[in-house]
């Protein structure tokens, strides 16, 4: 097994190494609500304010909610563990090889707390109603259900504007049936189908 990829197995392992690492007190103290200018020390390296606060920014970013102190303990918790991953690879010798490891297990570990604080779990239910309500949404390319509405008035301009009208009320999720009340007969009947696109521009 290559180095890189050896590299990558860490990577991959790195929450379960860290928290592992942990459990043996390599964090030696923690400075969470003070006005120092360091939130942890693992070993003897300190895990600073400013990068904390940069990755709790981070995760701000992405919130809809403010933060909490829930979150910026586990901000804290996912540092703490990457700093253990750092330590251990510089124990193993790659760090003097491979620069990019610090950088990849940093991205690594925001995108972890960004899917933690994020994912949502739909119910099967839910998901059914939406396809039941936005078919169309799920339909092949190549085969579209066509309507339409046709307007017309002795004044063009006036045809025309009511036919943005009708536009920027389906725009705004106005029921097709309501706005087709405002359109005029029209000879052509399109039918209530799937078709390909060679039949609609026919």
């Amino acid at each position: 097994m290559n180095k890189d990829r050896f590299i990558n197995i860490i990577l991959v392992f790195g929450v379960i190494l860290g928290a592992t690492l942990a459990s043996i007190s390599l964090v030696k103290e923690t400075n969470f609500r003070s006005e120092e200018d360091w939130v942890a020390k693992v070993e003897e390296i300190e895990i600073s304010r400013a990068k904390f606060s940069l990755q709790i920014q981070a995760l701000a970013a992405d919130k809809r909610t403010p933060i909490t102190q829930e979150d910026k303990a586990y901000v804290l918790e996912r540092m703490i563990e990457e700093e253990l991953l750092i330590q251990r690879a510089r124990d193993l010798g790659m760090l003097s090889t491979n620069t990019m490891v610090r950088g990849t297990v940093v991205q690594q570990m925001i995108n972890l707390i960004i899917l933690d604080n994020n994912m949502k779990t739909v119910k099967e239910s839910a998901l059914k109603k939406f396809y039941e309500e936005n078919k169309g949404f799920f339909t092949n390319a190549d085969r579209l259900r066509v309507r339409q509405l046709y307007f017309t008035h002795s004044d063009v301009n006036k045809a025309l504007e009511k036919a943005n009208h009708a536009f920027d009320a389906l725009l705004a999720n106005e029921n097709f049936s309501e706005v087709a009340k405002s359109a005029s007969d029209s000879a052509l009947k399109l039918p209530d189908t799937l078709m390909t696109l060679t039949k609609v521009r026919e």
